[in-house]
């Protein structure tokens, strides 16, 4: 399946509050991209569901690292 797609389930999944699903829609869709700075928007996608867990060390861990993919 392609990154866009994976993402766009992850979105979907992230609307329904259905984080763990998101999570793992994410993940997907990084091992599928290429494009950095699409990965950038993939890591902090992933960060904020992580967040929503109450996971903050994972949520920053990935929020920090989308970052410097960014700059």
């Amino acid at each position: 399946m392609s990154a866009a797609i994976l993402k766009a389930q992850g979105n979907a999944h992230f609307a329904k509050k259905e984080w763990e699903k998101a999570i793992e829609s994410y993940t997907q869709a990084l091992e599928a991209e290429k494009d950095l700075v699409a990965s950038a928007a993939l890591l902090s996608n992933r960060s904020a569901a992580y967040v929503h867990l109450d996971k903050l060390e994972e949520g920053k861990h990935f929020y920090l690292f989308g970052g410097m993919i960014e700059c």
